[in-house]
């Protein structure tokens, strides 16, 4: 059965290669294309190593100061708090409990 499943997975290589600028596949699932479109408070974590280095910056600028906070480090694609180069690790789990408790 896992197998089967297996044979029929299309590669996401495919799709990437499909759509290789900015179409309808990529907006529809993107917060950038409304904004407003959200209602909840925002911890936006990021590395400014990370390919997606600006998500934090954008949504720190759209949302509304009172329900967003940005937390950007000399991380990359990776949990803050794991030291993977290029480091240094921090306590994410006690700024995001502090998030959370604010």
């Amino acid at each position: 059965m896992w197998l089967r499943r297996l044979d029929a997975v299309e590669p996401f290589l495919h799709t990437w290669l499909d759509h290789q600028t900015r179409d309808d596949y990529w907006r529809h699932g993107s917060v950038g294309e409304d904004y407003g479109a959200i209602d909840a408070a925002v911890l936006a974590v990021g590395g400014r190593h990370d390919p997606y280095r600006d998500t934090v910056l954008r949504l720190v600028e759209h949302l509304p100061a009172d329900r967003v906070r940005g937390l950007s480090g000399p991380w990359s694609h990776q949990y803050p708090d794991r030291a993977l180069p290029p480091g240094p690790a921090i306590g994410f789990l006690q700024e995001t409990l502090r998030w959370w408790d604010h």
